[in-house]
Protein backbone atom coordinates (compact mmCIF):
# COMPACT_ATOMS: atom_id res chain seq x y z
CA UNK A 1 0.00 0.00 0.00
CA UNK A 2 2.74 2.12 0.77
CA UNK A 3 4.78 0.96 -1.48
CA UNK A 4 3.21 2.94 -4.35
CA UNK A 5 2.27 5.72 -2.19
CA UNK A 6 5.94 6.95 -1.96
CA UNK A 7 7.14 5.42 -5.64
CA UNK A 8 8.91 2.29 -4.58
CA UNK A 9 9.84 -0.32 -6.80
CA UNK A 10 10.60 -2.54 -4.00
CA UNK A 11 9.86 -3.25 -0.03
CA UNK A 12 11.83 -1.46 2.27
CA UNK A 13 13.98 -3.11 4.85
CA UNK A 14 13.62 -6.63 2.98
CA UNK A 15 15.78 -8.96 4.98
CA UNK A 16 17.54 -10.29 1.66
CA UNK A 17 20.40 -8.52 0.80
CA UNK A 18 20.59 -6.64 -2.31
CA UNK A 19 23.51 -5.13 -3.51
CA UNK A 20 21.86 -2.55 -5.59
CA UNK A 21 20.87 -0.72 -2.51
CA UNK A 22 24.29 0.33 -1.51
CA UNK A 23 24.37 3.17 0.24
CA UNK A 24 27.98 4.90 -0.34
CA UNK A 25 27.45 7.20 2.64
CA UNK A 26 29.68 7.62 5.80
CA UNK A 27 33.19 5.73 5.25
CA UNK A 28 31.54 2.94 2.46
CA UNK A 29 32.66 4.16 -0.24
CA UNK A 30 36.03 5.31 0.71
CA UNK A 31 36.42 1.55 2.52
CA UNK A 32 35.26 0.12 -0.95
CA UNK A 33 37.67 2.06 -3.09
CA UNK A 34 40.54 1.04 -0.59
CA UNK A 35 39.17 -2.80 -0.98
CA UNK A 36 39.42 -2.48 -4.81
CA UNK A 37 42.80 -0.57 -4.38
CA UNK A 38 44.01 -3.58 -2.66
CA UNK A 39 43.35 -6.29 -5.27
CA UNK A 40 44.84 -4.23 -7.59
CA UNK A 41 47.80 -3.59 -5.80
CA UNK A 42 48.46 -7.53 -4.47
CA UNK A 43 49.49 -6.75 -1.20
CA UNK A 44 48.41 -9.54 1.43
CA UNK A 45 46.20 -9.16 3.85
CA UNK A 46 43.50 -6.41 4.77
CA UNK A 47 40.96 -6.58 7.78
CA UNK A 48 37.54 -4.94 7.76
CA UNK A 49 36.07 -4.93 11.55
CA UNK A 50 33.09 -3.43 12.92
CA UNK A 51 29.92 -4.21 15.09
CA UNK A 52 27.10 -6.34 13.83
CA UNK A 53 24.65 -4.58 11.12
CA UNK A 54 27.03 -1.78 10.02
CA UNK A 55 26.84 -3.65 6.24
CA UNK A 56 30.19 -5.54 6.20
CA UNK A 57 28.57 -8.39 4.53
CA UNK A 58 26.81 -5.76 1.84
CA UNK A 59 30.05 -4.16 1.67
CA UNK A 60 31.21 -7.88 0.27
CA UNK A 61 28.37 -8.33 -1.88
CA UNK A 62 29.25 -4.59 -3.86
CA UNK A 63 32.97 -5.58 -3.60
CA UNK A 64 31.99 -8.87 -5.53
CA UNK A 65 29.75 -6.90 -8.51
CA UNK A 66 32.86 -4.36 -9.03
CA UNK A 67 35.93 -6.44 -8.81
CA UNK A 68 37.39 -7.12 -11.80
CA UNK A 69 36.70 -10.38 -14.06
CA UNK A 70 40.53 -11.31 -14.04
CA UNK A 71 40.78 -11.50 -10.20
CA UNK A 72 40.00 -15.15 -9.32
CA UNK A 73 38.54 -15.13 -5.80
CA UNK A 74 36.91 -17.14 -3.52
CA UNK A 75 34.39 -16.23 -0.39
CA UNK A 76 33.86 -18.32 2.35
CA UNK A 77 30.87 -17.38 4.51
CA UNK A 78 30.31 -19.06 7.98
CA UNK A 79 32.32 -20.54 10.85
CA UNK A 80 34.67 -23.36 10.02
CA UNK A 81 35.50 -24.27 13.27
CA UNK A 82 38.27 -26.81 11.92
CA UNK A 83 41.08 -25.59 9.98
CA UNK A 84 40.50 -29.82 8.33
CA UNK A 85 37.12 -27.77 7.44
CA UNK A 86 38.84 -24.71 5.93
CA UNK A 87 41.05 -26.59 3.85
CA UNK A 88 38.20 -28.67 2.18
CA UNK A 89 36.01 -26.19 1.95
CA UNK A 90 38.88 -24.25 -0.66
CA UNK A 91 39.54 -27.21 -2.01
CA UNK A 92 36.08 -28.05 -3.08
CA UNK A 93 35.03 -24.37 -4.08
CA UNK A 94 38.82 -24.90 -6.21
CA UNK A 95 36.97 -27.87 -7.73
CA UNK A 96 39.76 -29.76 -6.37
CA UNK A 97 39.21 -33.46 -5.59
CA UNK A 98 40.81 -35.67 -2.92
CA UNK A 99 40.73 -38.74 -1.78
CA UNK A 100 39.76 -39.60 2.43
CA UNK A 101 43.34 -39.25 4.36
CA UNK A 102 44.94 -37.32 1.56
CA UNK A 103 46.66 -34.21 3.40
CA UNK A 104 44.46 -31.27 1.88
CA UNK A 105 47.05 -29.12 3.23
CA UNK A 106 49.76 -30.01 1.31
CA UNK A 107 47.31 -30.47 -1.74
CA UNK A 108 46.08 -26.80 -1.31
CA UNK A 109 49.47 -25.54 -1.04
CA UNK A 110 50.45 -27.45 -4.23
CA UNK A 111 47.85 -26.27 -6.18
CA UNK A 112 48.26 -22.48 -5.47
CA UNK A 113 51.83 -23.00 -6.28
CA UNK A 114 51.59 -24.89 -9.11
CA UNK A 115 49.60 -22.00 -10.79
CA UNK A 116 51.02 -19.24 -9.24
CA UNK A 117 53.02 -18.24 -12.13
CA UNK A 118 49.98 -18.24 -14.50
CA UNK A 119 47.16 -16.25 -12.78
CA UNK A 120 47.39 -13.32 -9.96
CA UNK A 121 47.55 -14.86 -6.33
CA UNK A 122 43.63 -15.88 -5.33
CA UNK A 123 41.51 -13.45 -3.18
CA UNK A 124 40.61 -15.37 -0.54
CA UNK A 125 37.02 -13.24 1.21
CA UNK A 126 36.01 -14.46 4.64
CA UNK A 127 32.76 -13.02 6.11
CA UNK A 128 32.05 -13.59 10.01
CA UNK A 129 36.06 -14.55 10.19
CA UNK A 130 35.97 -13.65 13.96
CA UNK A 131 33.79 -17.17 14.19
CA UNK A 132 37.16 -19.03 12.91
CA UNK A 133 39.28 -21.08 14.93
CA UNK A 134 42.83 -19.97 16.24
CA UNK A 135 44.37 -22.70 14.30
CA UNK A 136 42.43 -21.76 10.83
CA UNK A 137 43.22 -18.18 10.65
CA UNK A 138 46.63 -19.46 11.65
CA UNK A 139 46.14 -21.71 8.07
CA UNK A 140 45.38 -18.90 6.72
CA UNK A 141 47.61 -16.33 7.32
CA UNK A 142 50.44 -19.04 6.69
CA UNK A 143 48.74 -19.28 3.23
CA UNK A 144 49.10 -15.47 2.81
CA UNK A 145 52.84 -15.60 4.30
CA UNK A 146 53.53 -18.07 1.63
CA UNK A 147 54.82 -16.99 -1.44
CA UNK A 148 56.44 -17.99 -4.81
CA UNK A 149 58.67 -15.50 -6.99
CA UNK A 150 57.92 -12.57 -4.34
CA UNK A 151 54.05 -13.36 -4.78
CA UNK A 152 51.57 -14.60 -1.81
CA UNK A 153 50.01 -17.72 -2.80
CA UNK A 154 46.88 -16.04 -1.23
CA UNK A 155 45.59 -11.96 -0.80
CA UNK A 156 43.30 -12.53 2.65
CA UNK A 157 40.53 -9.73 3.18
CA UNK A 158 38.75 -10.86 6.31
CA UNK A 159 35.68 -9.27 7.33
CA UNK A 160 34.38 -9.52 11.23
CA UNK A 161 33.04 -8.25 14.50
CA UNK A 162 35.60 -6.40 16.36
CA UNK A 163 37.16 -9.62 18.11
CA UNK A 164 38.95 -10.37 15.07
CA UNK A 165 41.79 -7.82 15.66
CA UNK A 166 42.72 -9.64 18.68
CA UNK A 167 42.79 -12.83 17.30
CA UNK A 168 45.18 -11.79 15.12
CA UNK A 169 47.19 -10.29 17.39
CA UNK A 170 47.30 -13.44 19.53
CA UNK A 171 47.92 -15.76 16.21
CA UNK A 172 51.55 -17.47 16.65
CA UNK A 173 52.32 -16.53 12.86
CA UNK A 174 54.40 -13.50 12.38
CA UNK A 175 53.22 -11.25 9.65
CA UNK A 176 56.08 -9.07 7.90
CA UNK A 177 54.51 -6.33 6.50
CA UNK A 178 52.17 -4.35 8.49
CA UNK A 179 47.93 -5.51 8.45
CA UNK A 180 45.79 -3.24 7.50
CA UNK A 181 43.16 -2.67 9.54
CA UNK A 182 39.86 -0.59 8.63
CA UNK A 183 36.92 0.04 10.72
CA UNK A 184 33.61 0.49 9.28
Amino acid sequence: MYQSFYGMNQLPFDSSLDSTCFFAGGQRQEILDALLYFTERGEKMVVITGESGVGKTALISVLQLRLPERVSRVQLTGPYLMQQELQEALLSYLSIRTEYGDDSQSILTNYLQEISDQTAPLLLIVDDAHKLSQASLSFLLSLAETSTSQRPLVRLMLFGMPDLSKMLLLSLIHISEPTRLLRS
